[in-house]
């Protein structure tokens, strides 16, 4: 079995059998891409533990660590899919090396900034006041968001029903700012041909013009930088700050594990140790050490 057969087979189950969503598809099909780009068209059993860490360490030097983690899952997933059709005798993946990967605080957008973009979008486009809204105020992904239907909204009860990674359903509470704006852009939308919540001229909005559209506002809004994910950790930060519970925002935000959600414990305690070291006056003199 060659390798070029054998991703698109893995392709098509991945989509057919998984049924995993538009976006997690693409991802796979890019990243897979890539590594048959660098490997060649080759034999299943040509590719071993030499070939996969020559393919690592060329990518180390190229993305950053989070991107490296994420294409080497990507090959995992499609090796154990060769192997269990009996293609390989083993994962060539589980030998090489796992990247090593530094911690990073997930990046918050500053309040102000949320208002400004806001400001900006309730000036000019109800649509995009209203994914802007829906982004801070629910904590959503960006994928998530281009995925809306209509019939996910319920804007009597002020809720909206998600459909995550791994296509789990939440409902989310809807703010009631974010609600108001949604109903303005509904008023404005009309009766386009579609049922998705979000769409221009030529239809459903894609992910990659979401984006585009965030980091214009920002920029527009302040000279500044903001992505939707930006968004979504600004509203789990907000909530930790005012002092929800950690399970509930793991829960609001559709993360499968509570590790993850923790990451925002991590970023809220940086902030209390740069306050303390601004306002105290022994920090200053010492660094905080007796």
């Amino acid at each position: 079995m060659r390798l070029a057969q054998a991703v698109a087979s893995f392709l098509e189950e991945l989509v057919h059998v998984q049924r995993a969503s538009p976006h997690t598809a693409a991802a796979y099909r890019r990243d897979l891409a890539q590594m048959q780009a660098f490997l060649g068209d080759r034999e299943l059993s040509e590719i071993g533990r030499r070939e996969i860490e020559d393919w690592l360490v060329m990518l180390a030097r190229r993305v950053a660590p989070s991107t490296l983690a994420r294409k080497r899952a990507a090959a995992s997933s499609f090796f154990a899919y060769a192997a269990r059709r009996g293609w390989i005798a083993a994962n060539p993946v589980e030998l090489a090396p796992t990247p090593k990967q530094p911690k990073r605080l997930p990046r918050a957008v500053a309040t102000d900034l949320v208002r400004g973009m806001l400001r900006l979008a309730d000036e000019t486009s109800p649509r995009d006041a209203a994914m802007i809204a829906l982004l801070y105020g629910c904590g959503l992904r960006v994928a998530e968001l281009a995925t809306l239907a209509l019939s996910d909204l319920d804007l009597a009860a002020r809720e909206l029903r998600v459909v995550g990674k791994g296509r789990k359903e939440r409902i989310v509470p809807i703010p009631e700012g974010a609600a108001v704006r949604v109903r303005r852009w509904l008023a404005a939308r009309g009766a386009p041909p579609t049922e998705a919540l979000f769409v221009g001229r030529r239809g459903p909005l894609s992910v990659r013009q979401i984006q585009r559209l965030i980091r214009r506002y920002a920029e527009q809004a302040a000279g500044a930088y903001a992505t939707p994910h930006r968004l979504r950790h600004s509203f789990a930060t907000d909530l930790l700050r005012a002092g929800v519970d950690l399970r509930a925002i793991q829960e609001l935000l559709g993360h499968a594990s509570l590790a993850t959600t923790e990451r925002y414990t991590a970023l809220s305690l940086g902030e209390l140790k740069a306050a303390y070291r601004r306002a105290h006056p022994r920090a200053a003199r010492s660094g905080g050490r007796e």
